[in-house]
């Protein structure tokens, strides 16, 4: 079976801290609702906030007509194609886009997370 990398999603903040999520090229929805692909369980995102789009080179978001807006470094935008490290903001959610071909380890399913490791512990001397 060929390795099919995608774009991942870093949850910053909130109750989901430090997991990531999985961009495949049919996109995923993020909202607070089981309706949801990505489900973020905060009063400051809509049910169906977002939608997250991979074409197999470029990542994009867009707002779905959330209440709250999106905003991508800080700039409140309808829909933005995403760079490696942009920050986004859902309500009051802060997401790191990163890019597949920084992307290393087992790739999770769609809509599904997997727990960031911490860097490992440097010896003392």
């Amino acid at each position: 079976m060929e390795d099919q990398k995608s774009a991942r999603l870093v949850i910053l903040s909130g109750k989901r801290r430090g997991e990531e999520v999985a961009v495949p090229a049919q996109g995923v929805t993020v909202g607070r609702t089981e309706d949801a692909d990505v489900v973020i369980k905060d009063k400051s995102i809509s049910r169906i906030h977002a939608r997250f789009e991979f074409d197999g080179s470029l990542c994009s978001v867009r707002d779905l007509g959330s209440k709250n807006g999106i905003r991508v470094n800080n700039r409140k935008v309808d829909s933005f194609t995403l760079h490696s490290g942009d920050l986004v903001s859902l309500g009051n959610v802060r997401l790191k886009f990163i890019d597949p071909a920084e992307t290393a380890g087992p790739q999770p399913e769609a809509g599904s997370a997997i727990p960031v490791a911490p860097p490992p512990a440097v010896p003392a001397a």
